[in-house]
């Protein structure tokens, strides 16, 4: 398990299905992100059941966040994807559960991250892409060392609108 300051980021479990069922399905994080339907029972299960932790292979990893004394209970999710050996670089994206939400975890997380994938993948940075309105993600990152490098136009579609979204970068080395 990769630790910081009491967060652990583990492997998806079989026990972990309700959870990510819960938190992929749902709606208010929708707005955020490009999820356009929600996912089954069954599709969560077949994900966990077949996950493959070979980043050079799947191109994206899953942790799950848990405190380090209960690391059976998930208090969120975090993912590496768009993984780029060759410029050593990936995206990530978050999702805390609402009972851990304001407490720190998600910028600890983001930090265990940015030292595993330094240390162990030799990536030189990471990225991620936050909606301007989402005031708690864009303070986890830049509490994590993240800095803000750019501005999406009208990147999200939303039943109101477009809203803009921010591209937060932190160089590892």
């Amino acid at each position: 398990m990769i630790q910081f300051e009491g967060i652990g980021l583990r492997a998806p479990e079989p026990y972990d299905v309700k959870y990510i069922f819960e938190w992929e399905n749902d709606p208010q994080q929708w707005d955020s992100s490009s999820i356009v339907s929600s996912y089954s029972f069954h599709n969560i299960e077949e994900y966990v059941s077949n996950y493959d932790p070979d980043i050079f292979a799947t191109r994206q990893l899953r942790f799950m966040i848990v405190e380090v004394d209960n690391p059976d209970l998930p208090i969120g999710m975090i993912d590496l994807f768009d993984f780029d050996p060759l410029n050593h670089r990936a995206m990530t994206g978050f999702y805390v559960s609402e009972t851990s939400r304001g407490k720190g975890v998600c910028s600890r997380a983001l930090i265990a991250l940015s030292i595993f994938c330094h240390e162990r993948l030799s990536l030189h940075q990471l990225s991620a892409v936050s909606t301007v309105d989402n005031h708690s993600s864009l303070y986890s990152l830049k509490n994590a060392g993240f800095v803000e490098s750019g501005t999406l136009k009208d990147w999200i579609s939303r039943s109101n609108g477009y809203v803009d979204a921010v591209i937060m970068q932190k160089v590892l080395d």
